[in-house]
C-alpha cells in the first residue's frame, strides 16, 4: 500500500482581502499541487462568514482547475446535504464529473452547525434531512429512473441527468456523530468521522464509541481499508469544541 498526499484550503478571507484575488490565488495552489505530484485537491464548501471560508461553489473551483491541472483529483469535504435540493445537486455534482472525466470524489455531510440558520434549516432537522439527500444522490447516480418517500423529499419516476462517467462508487461521507454511520459505510466509498464534544469527559466517551463503531462497519463490509489522519477544529461560538476526524477509505 503507497501513502498519498494531498492537498486542502478553506479559502479563509481576512477582513479587507479581495474575494476575487483570494479565489484566484487558491486556483493557482492548485494548478502547483498537480505539478508537484499531489493525488488529491480539497477544499470545503461553505457561503457563509468570510473569516473562516468563501467558497459556495467547489465544483466550479473544480472544473476550471480541471483545464490547468492534468492529474490531481478534487474532492470537496463537504456538501452539506442539508443544506440542497437533492434532486438538483445530484445532477450537477454528475455534470462535474463529465467535465472533469471522472477526477471527482464526492465529499457529503451534515456540515457545521452554523450554517442552518443562514440557510433556514432547522438544527433538528438536519439530523433527519442528512441519510433522505444521501439516498436520493445514489439513487440518482446508478438508477435510470426512481422513486423516493420521505419525510422531507419525494420523488415520483423521476430521472436525473446526466449520469456520472464514473462507474464505482465515488463518495466519501462525513459524520459528526456514531449514530448516522451505518448507511455510509454501506454505501459510500469511504467515511470521516468528525466527532465532537465539549467536555474531556464527553470527548473520552464520543471517542471511544466512534472507534468501536468505525471498527464494527468496517469489519462487518470487506473488503475494507482504513487509513487514520487527525487534526483539531475550533468553531467560531462561545462554547468552542475540539473536533477530531478520522479517515476511512474503502
Amino acid at each position: 500500500m503507497s501513502l498519498r498526499y494531498g492537498t486542502y484550503t478553506e479559502f479563509q478571507g481576512p477582513p479587507g482581502r479581495d474575494h476575487a484575488e483570494l479565489i484566484w490565488d487558491v486556483l493557482e495552489v492548485g494548478v502547483q499541487a498537480d505539478q508537484l505530484g499531489f493525488g488529491t485537491f480539497t477544499c470545503l464548501e461553505h457561503p457563509w462568514f468570510e473569516k473562516f471560508a468563501i467558497n459556495a461553489f467547489p465544483l466550479g473551483v473544480f472544473c476550471t482547475l480541471a483545464e490547468r491541472t492534468r492529474n490531481i483529483r478534487f474532492r470537496t469535504l463537504c456538501h452539506t446535504l442539508p443544506l440542497h435540493n437533492p434532486m438538483v445537486l445530484a445532477g450537477q455534482i454528475a455534470q462535474a464529473d463529465i467535465l472533469l472525466n471522472g477526477r471527482l470524489d464526492v465529499g457529503v455531510g451534515r456540515g457545521h452547525a452554523w450554517l442552518n440558520e443562514p440557510a433556514n434549516i432547522d438544527m433538528f432537522e438536519n439530523v433527519e434531512r442528512y441519510p433522505e439527500c444521501l439516498e436520493i444522490l445514489l439513487k440518482a447516480w446508478t438508477e435510470d429512473r426512481f422513486t423516493f418517500e420521505g419525510k422531507y423529499y419525494q420523488a415520483h419516476d423521476l430521472q436525473v441527468v446526466p449520469k456520472p462517467i464514473q462507474k464505482r462508487s465515488f463518495t466519501t461521507s462525513a459524520s459528526s456523530t456514531c449514530q448516522r454511520l451505518d448507511r455510509p459505510f454501506a454505501v459510500c466509498r469511504g467515511c470521516r468521522l468528525h466527532t465532537i464534544s465539549s467536555s474531556r469527559t464527553a470527548r473520552g466517551r464520543s471517542s471511544a464509541t466512534g472507534s468501536s463503531a468505525t471498527r464494527r462497519n468496517a469489519s462487518a463490509r470487506k473488503p475494507t481499508r482504513v487509513t487514520r489522519s487527525s487534526h483539531c477544529l475550533k468553531t467560531p461560538r462561545a462554547s468552542s469544541s475540539s473536533a477530531t476526524f478520522r479517515w476511512a477509505r474503502f
